[in-house]
């Protein structure tokens, strides 16, 4: 079976979601099981720990802040430029 996510570094505390995902999913990825609380659509993150308002979000060594249950790279500040 394919799988629906990708994780770009082992590093990263997001996941990529392949194709649609629905909120209540369970994601079976490396010896994890995630259950999504919300839809994340294809090609969007979401978060592989629980994480503060304004933690920091690691994915292929960039570290950028979230906003809202998945991210956003249009609502969400990197480290170097502030989006």
């Amino acid at each position: 079976m394919q799988s629906k996510v990708l994780k770009l570094d082992s590093k990263d505390n997001v996941l990529i979601a392949l194709t649609d995902l629905r909120r209540g999913e369970q994601i079976f990825f490396d010896v994890h099981n995630y259950t999504l609380e919300s839809d994340v659509p294809a090609k969007h993150k979401f978060a592989t720990e629980d994480l503060a308002a304004g933690a920091s979000v690691t994915m292929a060594r960039w570290a950028r802040e979230i906003i809202g249950s998945w991210c956003r790279w249009c609502s969400a500040k990197t480290a170097t430029s502030g989006c």
